[in-house]
């Protein structure tokens, strides 16, 4: 009994094979927005009536803060999806070959690094949002703005109290 249970734990393929997947996606479309990046500044003449009095480079710049979002995020799918094979399924002696900053050691540590990064995604978001609220509105800041940014220090202490060492 213990050993057919013990061989339900390949059921977690279809966990690591589906983050795997939209980690690829995730990556593509972020490749995909680059290009389009490189497009709208080479190419593209027409310029958004929101964005009508910033230049082709800062409207890129923008665009490539965007980008990071989809980046980073397959970079956490990729991450969740390789810590998760190592746990569960991956024989640990294998690891030699790997470099110390991809080795798994625990779930806490899995956990660790994915809230370390959901911190720098949430991050680029306010700087993206923070852009575009100059962008279009001219700086002017309402207190709404705020709200991320709180949320972005609270989720860092939580962090720093929850895995302090």
């Amino acid at each position: 009994m213990f050993n057919y249970f013990f061989k339900l734990r390949y059921i977690v393929l279809l966990i690591v094979f589906s983050t795997f997947i939209g980690s690829a996606l995730m990556m593509s479309i972020g490749l995909i927005e680059t290009f389009d990046v490189f497009h709208v500044y080479l190419f593209d003449n027409e310029i958004a009536e929101e964005f009508s009095e910033m230049s082709k480079a800062e409207i890129a710049g923008l665009m490539m803060i965007g980008v990071l979002d989809s980046l980073l995020f397959g970079l956490v799918l990729l991450i969740f999806s390789y810590g998760i094979y190592v746990l569960y399924i991956h024989d640990a002696e294998e690891d030699g070959a790997l470099p110390d900053w991809i080795k798994v050691k625990d779930i806490e540590h899995l956990k660790k690094t994915l809230g370390q990064i959901v911190v720098v995604i949430l991050f680029v978001k306010f700087l993206e949002i923070m852009l575009e609220v100059i962008a279009q509105q001219g700086g002017i800041f309402k207190w709404e703005h705020l709200v991320l940014p709180i949320s972005i220090l609270l989720l860092s202490l939580g962090l720093k109290v929850l895995f302090e060492e």
